[in-house]
């Protein structure tokens, strides 16, 4: 959902405040907090309840769930469920689990913000982004270091390969 890119890119003030006003909208409408609960009882941890023990895996506490989402007045986070899961080397690695709630504001909010970063970031910029690999970043290094005018040494740092 790249919707912030309908704005004109040359006045980046103009960009920040039409993504935030849309920001809001999208926060605020019914629809985005149907997806919002709609990405969190389809993904992969949809059977994973949190601290409190809940699942929304009916219809009506689906519906339920939508509407909650639309009150912030005296929302508090829930603690975290923390589970250890074991490692090939048998070590246990600590695993935070939050309720379902949680989930869905925090998958509303990426909604939101997303589109915001994208937006303002960097075009070169690849970790952690939508649609960005390690060959877009590997593309991007091979076009610049192609050129004549690009330096004819990498300096590599063990320090930073660690």
């Amino acid at each position: 959902m790249v919707w912030c890119h309908l704005f004109p890119i040359g006045d980046a003030s103009l960009v920040t405040v039409g993504c935030q006003r849309l920001s809001y909208l999208l926060v605020n409408s019914f629809t985005a907090r149907a997806l919002a609960v709609r990405i969190v009882t389809e993904n992969s941890g949809k059977r994973t309840p949190g601290i409190d023990q809940e699942l929304w895996n009916k219809p009506t506490i689906k519906y339920k769930a939508i509407k909650t989402l639309k009150h912030w007045t005296g929302y508090h986070p829930k603690p975290l469920k923390r589970i250890y899961i074991p490692k090939k080397n048998g070590k246990q690695r600590p695993l935070s689990i939050p309720c379902m709630d949680d989930r869905a504001r925090q998958a509303l909010y990426m909604q939101a913000l997303q589109p915001v970063a994208e937006t303002l970031a960097d075009e070169n910029s690849y970790g952690f982004r939508i649609q960005q690999s390690c060959t877009d970043a590997i593309d991007q290094c091979f076009k610049v270091l192609r050129q004549k005018s690009s330096v004819q040494w990498i300096l590599e740092c063990l320090a930073f390969l660690r």
